[in-house]
């Protein structure tokens, strides 16, 4: 029986995601993950941005993503070679976000290209609270 490195077996895998299999690379993209399924269970409607929004980041990080909406994960520059990583990644999570809001919010907000640009005008649009809406 011949034995392959595991190289070798690795490369259906490296294929379908890029070349990345490590789950703790923020890049990385399980075959699982799907840009129309919502992040979480209930739906952002525009009146419940702080308890959704809590619960977006929880998925994000359980999902290696968090960087993406908060800023730690930059742009690279076009040329860099993580370049399209970044992009299918964060194209990956603006879809998210957007599947976890309501059709007419996510048709309002469709223009913002990236998940940082999104999060933060999702932020400066409905994070504005007041002392009764922290604990909704």
């Amino acid at each position: 029986m011949e034995i392959q490195d595991s190289e070798s077996n690795n490369s259906h895998n490296n294929n379908n995601n890029g070349g990345n299999t490590d789950n703790c690379d923020p890049f990385f993209i399980a075959n699982s993950d799907n840009p129309t399924s919502s992040l979480v269970a209930a739906v952002f409607t525009g009146t419940n941005f702080m308890r959704w929004s809590r619960n977006v980041k929880r998925a994000l990080v359980a999902k290696n993503k968090e960087g993406f909406v908060n800023g730690e994960i930059t742009k690279p520059a076009v040329n860099h070679k993580d370049y399209m990583k970044w992009k299918r990644a964060d194209f990956m999570v603006v879809s998210w976000i957007l599947s976890s809001t309501n059709h007419e919010l996510a048709d309002d907000f469709g223009y913002i290209n990236t998940a940082a640009d999104l999060w933060r005008e999702l932020n400066e649009r409905f994070g504005q609270s007041n002392g009764p809406l922290i604990y909704q």
